[in-house]
């Protein structure tokens, strides 16, 4: 199994830490370890800092990230997707199969949540129309 590293600042991996640390997921998050080592308490929370990751623990970041509420998440999650897309783009460029299992799971999951919003949008619109 291969992994990529991925570029996020030490605040964005502090946030994967507090969404990870009370659960069983925990256990077999070996990225959760590289992020004590490469960013730990000292890093400055703007620092951009490069961890290594497997496709499955990246995908499980960025769903429980979705899955959070926007109000809350909504700053962090865009700077998160703004440093990981270019990121992201280079690696499918270059054919890497990691990020282009990444990439194909991200547009999926996005398609999913654009298709939520339009229907909900659908929804208003059909209630208004009564």
């Amino acid at each position: 199994m291969n992994k990529i590293t991925i570029q996020l600042k030490a605040k964005h991996y502090r946030v994967i830490v507090a969404l990870f640390c009370n659960k069983s997921v925990a256990d077999s998050f070996r990225m959760l370890a590289e992020i004590k080592t490469n960013v730990g308490n000292t890093v400055a929370d703007d620092t951009v800092v490069g961890v290594s990751v497997y496709a499955h623990e990246l995908k499980t970041v960025y769903t429980e990230c979705l899955n959070q509420t926007e109000g809350v998440f909504a700053g962090i999650n865009k700077e998160m997707r703004e440093l990981l897309l270019p990121q992201m783009q280079e690696g499918v460029d270059a054919q890497n199969e990691v990020w282009i299992e990444v990439a194909t799971f991200i547009q999926q999951q996005d398609n999913y949540c654009n298709a939520a919003l339009a229907d909900k949008i659908t929804q208003g619109k059909d209630f208004l129309a009564l």
